[in-house]
């Protein structure tokens, strides 16, 4: 047995059996949500897709494992990140080609229900039928509403802390607008409880507003108001769609010809709204300008870091626009989607709705402040239902500051350490190097009482 990784959600580990085939285990970590239903959805899920396949899993801890588990084969081929960057543009483009079909059939099917896929013989208290919405084949309709059905949401946002106690709405939903408001009235009800304001020593790097249960709350009523007409009024970019959200060259497998054979990392995957589901993948997507073929003067430059980085830029350039081009003519939806006007924000306001408390109250803020300025843009048939004043501008602004530098510290960090602290097993050891770098060069910055707080914050 070797360990494979410790994600996000769960610990995983390779094993070879006596026979000499290989399992892949997922032990989840306790803190994973509600890890049964978790567990539980995320099967049903890979059945569903079906890979990779599920060969065994339990719910719940009470069996030898002493943990809940799941044993799946290992996926076929090789991790696209490890063989991406040595592909040559051919290759490439056929990967674009792979993802595109891979989405396809991801809209091929919708629901009438937001919210995570269990068996139908495991259906518990809130499940309803997993009822198709859109023209599927009779046997294929038959066989997803007699396996499957739609329950509550198994994601830790609706279970995290006290949370898991609270009679709050995990759906499953009848709308889009529904799944909103149940964050929002989820978060003021937690907040209005339990959130326990910090000490001034504790929150002395935080801005005031961050503190203040009053000011998130006044967030998520603004929040509940807009629930309504944040998204488009065009119901099919909003259908109840089960979408893999991350789709990155970690979780894909491709094989010797350079075809994508598998797809992992499902557990946060649920039947939600396609608008705030649907992204570019990671590699792929490219924000610069485009340049689909190289200059004339190319042969010319004799900066040979210059002509590397205009060969990268042409090759991004020609992989975003086959994808855009791709999704476009075959996937139309789901192009229309990327390229709605203020997209990104009505997305991120969602995003980062999902807890201000213990993650941070600016940029929701920021979201629901470009929502009112932008409102005739995003809902002109309607008045803007939230306002900010000129004092809670000023006041959003000047924390806003502070947040922008620590922002940027951690985009420095990027792939090495994230924002809660996680890291991987294979950037473990420069995580300790780099944050042994960062604590003495804050002792030789410091002196007195400032120095020994930041000695005591962070003593190993």
């Amino acid at each position: 047995m070797s360990k494979l990784a410790e994600g996000g959600s769960n610990k995983v580990f390779r094993l070879i059996m006596d026979n000499y085939s290989v399992v892949i285990a997922r032990i989840p970590y306790p803190i994973s949500g509600s890890s049964c239903l978790s567990i539980a959805s995320e099967v049903a899920t890979m059945d569903f897709i079906p890979v990779p396949k599920v060969l065994s899993w339990s719910g719940k801890a009470d069996n030898p494992v002493e943990s809940e588990y799941i044993l799946t084969e290992e996926a076929v081929g090789r991790p696209l990140n490890e063989v991406w960057y040595d592909m040559d543009l051919r290759d490439q483009l056929k990967i674009v080609e792979n993802i595109i079909s891979i989405e396809n059939k991801f809209l091929s099917l919708s629901f009438t229900r937001y919210g995570n896929l269990y068996f139908a013989k495991e259906a518990f208290s809130g499940c309803e039928k997993a009822a198709v919405a859109n023209d599927v084949s009779i046997s294929q309709r038959m066989e997803v509403e007699t396996r499957f059905v739609i329950g509550p949401v198994s994601n830790k946002s609706f279970w995290n802390k006290e949370r898991a106690s609270l009679a709050t709405d995990r759906g499953p939903w009848k709308s889009h607008t529904d799944y909103l408001k149940a964050i929002a009235r989820r978060e003021i009800a937690w907040i209005s409880r339990h959130a326990t304001t910090q000490t001034q020593t504790d929150s002395q790097s935080k801005p005031k507003t961050q503190n203040s249960p009053q000011a998130h709350i006044d967030l998520y009523r603004r929040f509940l108001s807009i629930s309504d007409h944040l998204l488009p009024d065009n119901q099919d970019l909003n259908r109840a769609t089960l979408w893999h959200w991350d789709i990155h060259a970690p979780n894909l497998f491709v094989n010797d010809e350079n075809e994508i054979t598998g797809l992992i990392d499902w557990q946060d995957v649920f039947v939600g709204p396609l608008f705030f589901e649907a992204r570019r993948p990671k590699f792929i997507a490219y924000n610069g300008e485009i340049m689909l073929e190289l200059p004339e003067n190319f042969k010319s430059i004799e900066d040979e870091d210059e002509k590397a980085r205009i060969r990268d830029q042409v090759k991004r350039s020609i992989l975003i626009y086959a994808y855009e081009l791709g999704t476009s003519n075959t996937n139309p939806v789901l192009s229309e989607i990327l390229n709605t006007p203020h997209g990104r924000t009505r997305t991120q306001t969602v995003l980062y709705s999902t807890n201000t408390w213990d993650d941070d109250i600016i940029p929701f803020r920021q979201c629901l402040i470009r929502i009112a300025r932008h409102w005739n843009e995003i809902n002109g048939d309607t008045t803007c239902p939230i306002t900010f004043t000129d004092n809670e501008l000023k006041t959003h602004y000047e924390e806003g500051e502070g947040w922008n530098e620590e922002a940027d510290f951690w985009d420095a960090l990027d792939h090495i350490v994230f924002r809660d602290g996680w890291t991987s097993n294979e950037t473990y050891e420069q995580a300790v190097d780099l944050f042994t770098e960062l604590r003495k060069m804050g002792m030789q910055s410091l002196t007195g009482a400032e120095q020994s707080e930041f000695e005591k914050e962070t003593r190993h």
